[in-house]
């Protein structure tokens, strides 16, 4: 996992360190790299590799610390990391798709009143002070006098 599940982490930080920049992802990547081979070298050169060899939880920290392997941390932050990306995704896409539905609730045309006669036009041509006819069960194309036309109450109209 900290090697394939980190892939895209390692090949962001590569790419940023090409351009002389760090992101979240160089953190990521350099964090699970550093347990990754620490627990390499504490199996093969330390203590983790002899036999008979246990871990013991103590709350301060003796000796060289050749003995720990942080495989199993290094594999627990790629996968809370990619975790949190796919939640982030997932969160995205339904917003989106909220956002869309909204969009598409808003009027196309109006009925405009012109001359006494019904005349259909696309909402991006009502201009201020047009008057339309809004329908039983039709959408209202635009959001009334009161935000484009000149307010009372404001004193520069």
């Amino acid at each position: 996992m900290a090697v394939w599940g980190a892939w895209p982490f390692h090949r962001a930080a590569v790419v940023n360190a090409w351009h002389g920049a760090a992101t979240m992802d160089t953190l990521v990547s350099v964090g699970v790299a550093a347990a990754y081979l620490w627990s390499v070298y504490a199996l093969f050169f330390g203590a983790a590799g002899r036999a008979g060899a246990h871990m013991s939880v103590a709350w301060l920290a003796s000796g060289s610390g050749t003995g720990a392997i942080y495989r199993d941390v290094a594999a627990g932050v790629t996968t809370l990391i990619l975790l949190g990306r796919f939640l982030e995704a997932r969160a995205k896409r339904r917003a989106g798709a909220a956002l869309r539905a909204l969009l598409s609730l808003g009027a196309r045309d109006a009925a405009l009143l012109r001359d006494g006669r019904e005349i259909r036009v696309p909402v991006a041509q009502l201009a201020v002070g047009e008057e339309f006819v809004v329908r039983p069960g039709e959408k209202v194309a635009t959001d009334g006098w009161w935000s484009r036309a000149c307010r009372p109450w404001i004193p520069r109209c």
